[in-house]
């Protein structure tokens, strides 16, 4: 069992990828992501806490967040295969997921391969439980 309240907060993933965008595209991209700088700390430290083999993003928008995950991954240097879904398929006049789209095309970022090792996913992250998850003294079983 682990409580979600005590997951280490993980803010290098979110710096270097806004320092790489910031870098390549000098602004021009729209390329901050729309999740808090506390939340996407927060997730990091869950991922790196549990380092999941597969994983369920629901909600991507411009692909902010995705491309902190990607970043996160990359920096753990182990296998994995992420799944990332929205209903939109455009968004700020963009196709959905953007972001990460132009930081795999730039090679900001290198996807290891996948490994599929299990038919379950090992975490799901929903971007609209996110502040309840944060706010929270629950627990998750993995």
């Amino acid at each position: 069992m682990i409580k979600l309240n005590e997951f280490p907060n993980n803010e290098e993933p979110r710096n270097k990828i806004n320092q790489k965008f910031n870098e390549h595209f000098d602004g021009k991209e729209n390329s901050h992501p729309w999740m808090e700088p506390s939340e996407s700390a927060f997730l990091c430290g869950a991922l790196q806490t549990c380092r999941p083999k597969k994983i369920l993003e629901v909600g991507v928008a411009k692909g902010g967040t995705t491309a902190i995950v990607l970043q996160l991954l990359e920096d753990l240097g182990e296998s994995y295969e992420m799944h990332s879904c929205d209903l939109a398929t455009k968004v700020a006049g963009h196709d959905t997921g953007y972001l990460a789209t132009l930081a795999k095309e730039n090679n900001l970022l290198i996807t290891p391969p996948s490994l599929l090792c299990t038919a379950r996913m090992n975490f799901i992250w929903a971007n609209t439980c996110r502040k309840s998850l944060t706010k929270s003294a629950a627990t998750l079983t993995l």
